[in-house]
């Protein structure tokens, strides 16, 4: 069985990147127009994680919460 473990990097109060305005090319984050990085690899984490599951593969993530978490933890 083959096991893959998924991070999404820094939580989602440690800044980062973001976005530039969605709405120029037509999407929409709930009310901003914008993503921060967490927003979007935490989506694509989640996504991932359910297509690896499907196609039979054991999945582990590091962090799926808003909590940061620092390089000693």
């Amino acid at each position: 069985m083959v096991k893959i473990m998924l991070d999404a990097g820094h939580g989602l109060y440690t800044s980062g990147k973001q976005s530039g305005k969605l709405n120029e090319i037509g999407l929409k984050n709930g009310s901003s127009d914008v993503m921060k990085e967490w927003e979007f690899n935490i989506a694509v984490l989640k996504y991932m994680k359910i297509l690896l599951k499907d196609n039979g593969f054991t999945v582990l993530t590091t962090n799926e919460t808003t909590k940061d978490i620092s390089l000693a933890e």
